[in-house]
């Protein structure tokens, strides 16, 4: 088998594909979209932020209740996410409507 370090039209492929890669972080980064989180501010070494998981995870379910319920429910999954993550504050579902969109 060759060395895939000196093969040249492997080479050109992968700069072919970083290129395009490239192309796509570029558009994603100017473009919102709802499955991409915003950063909020995070304490040094704290991991992942609890604010941006629990946006993700609203969004996710948001998306899982529109295709089973052809409606996200917005108010429902404020409930659910309250009472499964144990808040002390309780979420809206206008708030959860607001990570979404």
């Amino acid at each position: 088998m060759p060395n895939p370090s000196l093969d040249e039209q492997l080479k050109a492929a992968l700069v072919e594909v970083a290129a395009y890669f490239d192309d796509q972080a570029k558009f994603f980064e100017n473009h919102k979209s709802p499955y991409q989180l915003q950063q909020s501010s995070r304490s040094e070494g704290s991991g992942v932020d609890d604010a941006n998981l629990m946006r993700g995870r609203a969004r996710a379910l948001a998306g899982a209740t529109l295709s089973l319920f052809k409606s996200p429910l917005y108010g429902t999954l404020a409930t659910v996410m309250t009472v499964g993550l144990a808040l002390n504050t309780a979420l809206t579902g206008h708030q959860i409507e607001k990570w979404v969109k």
